[in-house]
Parts: C-alpha cells; structure tokens; sequence
C-alpha cells in the first residue's frame, strides 16, 4: 500500500505574532480551541535545557480515553520575522491507532494590505521553553504570498522536523521523551494586529498492520485534517472576532442540529406521504381544494414531493444562506394557508399542520441566527500553495 499524505493545513490570521504565538504555545488556550483534544499538560524538567515535554488526553466516549506524551523544541526565527515550532508526539495506549509521529507549526508574517509588513521581526532569537501546539494542527486560509513563498516554508518547517526528529531518540512504546535539544522562545515583535500566515505539516505511523493503515487512509486521517482545519478556523474567530472557542462548537451543534432536522423534516413529508403512501390523507386534502386538481392529484403530490425533497437537500447545501430561511417561512405560511382552505378540520387533529409548521419555521429561525461566525474547515489550504 502506497504510503498516505501527511496532513496539511494552512489559514491566515489577522491579530499579530505575539498574539497567535500565546494562544498556539499556552497549552491553557490550545486545549479550548483544539477539537482534537481533551486535555494538554506540560510535564515537569529534570534540567532547564531539555525540551518541554507535555501530555495530552482525548475522549472518545463511551469512558474511553486516549493519552500519550511528547515534546517539542526548535523554534527558531526566519527571515521576515518567521518562527518555526517542531513537535514529536506518540502514545503507548493500544487503544491508541497512532503509535508516533512529528511535525511542525509555522508562522510567516505578511504585507500588510495597508502597506508595509505585518511584523518588523528578523530579530534573532533566545533561548527558553516551548510548547506542545508546536506541529499537531493546522489550518489555512485564502492565500496571500506566492506558491513559492508557501514551498520554501514548506521545505523551511520539514527541516526543523526533520533536525528535531535526528536529534532525538524514537519515543519509546510508553510515549516518553527522548534525548533533550534545546528550544528557544522568541523575543516580543512590534507587531499588533498584523496578518500571520499560520501553518501546520505532521505525519504519523499507526498501529495493527495493514488494518491499521486501511482505517486510517479510509476514515481516521481525513477526519483528522478535518478536525485539525476546523480548530485553526475556531482559533480565528477567537483571535479575531473574540467567540471563544466553547461558544463556536456550541452554536455549530445548535446550527447543525436545526439544519439536519430540517432537512430531515422536508424530506421526510415529500417522501412518506406524498410519494410511498399517498392513501395517508394527502390525496384527500387536495380533492377537498374542489376541481382544481380533480384525476391529477397523484401528479401534483408527487411534484409537490420531489420539490420538498430537493428544498430539504438545499438545506445541507446552502445552510448558511438567509434567503433559505426566509423561503422555509414563507413556504411553511403557505403550506398552512392550504391544509387550513382545503380542510379546517385537519388544524384540530394530532400532530396537525400547525404544530408540525410552528415547530418547523422556530428550527428555520434557529438555523438563521445561528449561521453566521461558524468555524468552517472549508476556509482552510489543504495542500502548499493551494
């Protein structure tokens, strides 16, 4: 089996180097925005030269959680104010599919679209502790800068994994540290609210043969660049927008929620009652409407229904559109409007038009004040230069 691809992601951030830096290197913060875990913490040093290594925890429901260590080191300044964080991490959980991996984060201050440059860096850099946040994640935004730019990062930020991963020994099957390289912390910049291309590149080897590797070509590493993208995109709107992390995937639940229910819901009744069952009253309400509709009324349930299937699929598709919401109000009013001319009766019996209306125009409204400032994987580079 060809080897997988190591996960890429790649976003811009407006907020300044000092900034990103703190909420990406204080493991406090990390864990709010990371959706990948749980739990960080840093582990105590022996010696103040060795790298800061840290633990991190997942759950996984059921009571099941996965915990494994690592350490990170090599954060180093390029040219333009540039800073590179390299990371090893691995689990000795054989719950755990990931046995060990690496790789690294990477920040590139750019032009500024006022003019002039996000950050006045090129300083050079002293020595101190690093963090865990240093090649786990990712994210990626719509580029500015050159494909070349994003190359030569790419080959800048390989090389400090790659020194990182030479200069210690493999984690051992426990996930303990490895032989200590020195990390240095960079000086403050000047820079306050400028724009930081913000980058991530790690890879892993998995655990039980070829199995292993299937499960996670197939499902465990798309859902991990999915989740590392997500995160970086809850991160900006943390940075930018000041929406914590905790209220971001709290109104995506409500949002997705409402959205599914609703495309259920559509769905579900231009289906059932319109195209399988049509003896359930649907035919009936529509020949009570008079000659309208007399000897066409199993056409013009099984248009109405299709329609309602493709309006329910629009849903899924267009779920941050206000116009959608709008037309689900209007249609709901409508639909009502003709349950209520054709047969009155039907607004007394249970589960009745109008409580099944109400109930679906307040997930409409739900849907539409939650769509806006939603983490969005989509916004993310998955590839350099992308």
């Amino acid at each position: 089996m060809a080897k997988s691809r190591p996960i890429y992601v790649e976003i811009d951030i407006r907020g300044g180097m000092d900034r990103l830096w703190d909420y990406t290197q204080n493991p406090e913060k990390h864990r709010e925005w990371d959706l990948r875990f749980t739990d960080i913490r840093y582990l105590p040093k022996e010696k103040e030269h060795e790298p800061q290594r840290f633990r991190y925890e997942t759950r996984i429901g059921f009571g099941l959680r996965i915990r494994g260590d690592g350490e990170t080191t090599a954060v180093v300044e390029g040219p333009g104010g540039e800073r590179t964080s390299a990371l090893r991490f691995g689990s000795g959980q054989a719950l755990s599919l990931i046995r060990e991996g690496a790789g690294y984060w990477k920040y590139i201050p750019l032009a500024d679209p006022e003019g002039g440059h996000s950050d006045s860096g090129g300083k050079r850099e002293r020595p101190a502790e690093g963090s865990p946040s240093g090649g786990t994640r990712g994210t990626s935004v719509e580029a500015s800068g050159s494909a070349e730019e994003t190359a030569r990062t790419r080959a800048d930020g390989d090389s400090a994994a790659s020194a990182f991963e030479g200069s210690v020994s493999p984690l051992a099957a426990s996930g303990g540290p490895a032989a200590p390289v020195g990390p240095v912390q960079p000086e403050p910049s000047h820079q306050s609210q400028g724009v930081v291309r913000f980058l991530t590149r790690y890879d892993y080897r998995t655990r039980f043969g070829l199995p292993g590797r299937l499960v996670d070509r197939l499902l465990f590493r798309p859902l991990m660049g999915w989740a590392t993208a997500w995160s970086f995109d809850c991160l900006r709107l943390w940075i930018e927008r000041g929406i914590a992390p905790a209220v971001s995937l709290q109104r995506s639940l409500i949002h997705y929620t409402a959205v599914f229910l609703l495309t259920f819901l559509w769905i579900y009744h231009g289906l059932v009652p319109k195209l399988l069952f049509t003896y359930t009253g649907e035919r009936e309400l529509l020949g009570e409407l008079g000659s309208v509709f007399a000897g066409k009324e199993t056409a013009v349930l099984a248009a109405v229904g299709i329609g309602e299937i493709l309006f329910g699929l629009l849903h899924w598709r267009f779920h941050r559109s206000r116009l959608l919401y709008y037309a689900d109000l209007a249609g709901l009013v409508l639909l009502l409007i003709g349950a209520a001319v054709s047969s009155p009766m039907v607004l007394a019996a249970p589960f009745n038009p109008v409580s099944l209306n109400v109930s679906m125009a307040g997930l409409a409204l739900i849907a539409l004040w939650t769509r806006r400032d939603l983490p969005s994987a989509s916004r993310c580079r998955r590839s350099p230069g992308g």
